[in-house]
């Protein structure tokens, strides 16, 4: 998630804290509890990681706001975008995205990309008879 100086020794506290019935496991109710914390200090943890990271995160304007992000995190799915559909002739005017761009936002932006992307999770979920690629 960004963090390359974090030890073993860190790594091992946080999940004990995470863990509330010690039983060395994080169960799903443990892990949607440390979710809801996280997302309370979303804002002042993803500011005091892009500290951290020398700035490794940027910031996207939509019509419904804005959205943070990390640039690893903007990277690992553009590589994944281009590995999973470098075949697909639909996306082929849309790939190779740039990791290091935000090719990833515009390739994305008609919902195309990530219909591909339920379908190849769940393959037939979205029928693509009935999508609209114009």
């Amino acid at each position: 998630m960004g963090h390359s100086d974090v030890s073993d020794a860190q790594v091992a506290d946080l999940l004990k804290k995470i863990d509330k019935n010690n039983d060395s496991k994080i169960d799903w109710e443990e892990f949607l509890e440390f979710m809801v914390t996280v997302a309370k200090k979303q804002s002042a943890t993803f500011g005091a990681l892009m500290q951290t990271a020398g700035g490794a995160g940027a910031k996207v304007q939509g019509a419904a706001g804005s959205h943070t992000y990390l640039l690893e995190e903007r990277s690992v799915f553009s590589r994944t975008v281009n590995k999973l559909f470098k075949d697909d002739a639909d996306l082929a005017d849309r790939l190779p995205l740039n990791p290091d761009s935000d090719d990833l936002f515009h390739a994305a932006s008609d919902g195309l990309v990530l219909i591909k992307l339920i379908n190849t999770i769940e393959p037939g979920r979205i029928d693509m008879r009935t999508v609209n690629k114009g």
